[in-house]
């Protein structure tokens, strides 16, 4: 035991606000300290992602003694720019190119407030942008706002043909309000525009809008976004639409949830990723529906090839770190090997049933400053072959 202090104060913060970090720190004036918990403190205070470090010392001043936490903001804040580079092809014609880049600007005032921006080119056109409002000094709920506008192109297969291209456009606008943990519940409105660009038009044209509620529940532990060596993650996010046309289609449900496992000893790292959607009970759009094929989510096939109204994935993964970047420019470079297997249910464009569908793949990869780097080599239970990047 640390013994009692009389004061809790925080030194070498430029930006952050210390009432904000005071309130994040369990220790407090009068009550034992003790080395576990001041070690809670630090873990919590590091995880905000705004320090380089933070240490905590106890300073006796005169009859008082005072636990002072040192913290070192990070040199390259308060905004974080960050870039990611996809091509994938399956070689036999299908291939897509994406260049990603988001903005993340923190402490926009006092309460530790954050604007997030994402853009993404390519096959998949995405631009994203979200304001993180805390709405007291605690920070235990937040208020969110938010756009997103994305425009895709997709293959639609039948059988193992792919015999038309669909391009999807979904423009989106809500506001949610949360607590950390992180449970959230917002109303949104958005409009969708699907049509047959390519190939056969076996799927009806879409243009409308619909208004719906959001509920999201997430608990990220893990230790790190992306070749994550410990902790779990788990995530659930449902929506209930209302389409606002006139066809008599009406309502529908979308439910999807992921849980994801990692365990690391010494340099061998395992993780578990079980993830699974369902329409409720409803009939979904086909631009909401599951998509399976592609990087590690069924590596062996092309990208996208399964779409349905239902699945159930699961994969599991061995890697390694092979070699350790510096830390300027990332955590370091994996490889591994990754099995994966997938059911769908309702299916579309499916001839027949194609029961439990098998993957395996070996990979390599980098998480760097820019973000992450793979090139995955997969094969599948009908032989196909795919190359990721």
């Amino acid at each position: 035991r640390l013994g009692t202090v009389d004061g809790i104060r925080f030194e070498g913060q430029q930006r952050t606000n210390p009432e904000v970090l005071r309130s994040m720190v369990q220790a407090r004036p009068g009550a034992l300290l003790t080395e576990p918990e001041i070690a809670t403190d630090l873990r919590r205070l590091y995880g905000r992602g705004d320090f380089e470090h933070v240490d905590y010392r106890i300073v006796p001043e005169g009859d008082r003694r005072e636990l002072v936490f040192g913290v070192q903001e990070k040199a390259t804040g308060p905004g974080f720019l960050r870039f990611g580079l996809g091509f994938a092809t399956d070689f036999r014609g299908g291939s897509q190119f994406n260049l990603r880049g988001s903005y993340r600007r923190t402490w926009l005032n006092s309460l530790g407030a954050e604007l997030l921006l994402d853009a993404q080119v390519g096959r998949r056109n995405v631009l994203l942008g979200e304001l993180y409002q805390p709405l007291a000094v605690d920070g235990r709920w937040f208020a969110a706002p938010y756009f997103s506008f994305e425009s895709t192109r997709r293959e639609f297969f039948v059988g193992d043909r792919s015999v038309a291209e669909l391009r999807g456009n979904d423009s989106r606008a809500g506001i949610d309000l949360g607590t950390v943990g992180e449970v959230r519940l917002g109303v949104l409105g958005r409009r969708v525009r699907s049509r047959t660009m390519i190939g056969l038009p076996l799927l009806p044209d879409d243009n409308e809008s619909a208004r719906g509620l959001r509920a999201r529940l997430l608990v990220d532990r893990l230790d790190r976004p992306y070749f994550s060596r410990d902790g779990h993650l788990v995530s659930l996010d449902a929506y209930a639409w209302q389409r606002n046309d006139e066809t008599g289609r009406g309502a529908y449900r979308r439910l999807e949830g992921r849980f994801d496992y990692a365990v690391s000893v010494g340099r061998h790292t395992w993780n578990l990723s079980l993830q699974g959607g369902s329409r409720l009970g409803t009939d979904l759009p086909v631009f909401d529906a599951f998509s399976l094929g592609g990087p590690l989510m069924l590596s062996g096939y092309p990208l996208g090839r399964f779409l349905g109204e239902g699945m159930a994935f699961g994969r599991l993964q061995y890697f390694q770190r092979t070699y350790t970047l510096p830390r300027t420019l990332g955590t370091g470079v994996y490889a591994g090997v990754s099995l994966e297997a997938a059911k769908m249910a309702r299916m579309l464009g499916a001839v027949d049933d194609p029961g439990t569908l098998g993957s395996a793949a070996m990979f390599v990869g980098a998480d760097t400053f820019l973000g992450p780097i793979h090139l995955v080599a997969g094969s599948c239970q009908d032989a196909n072959r795919a190359l990721q990047q």
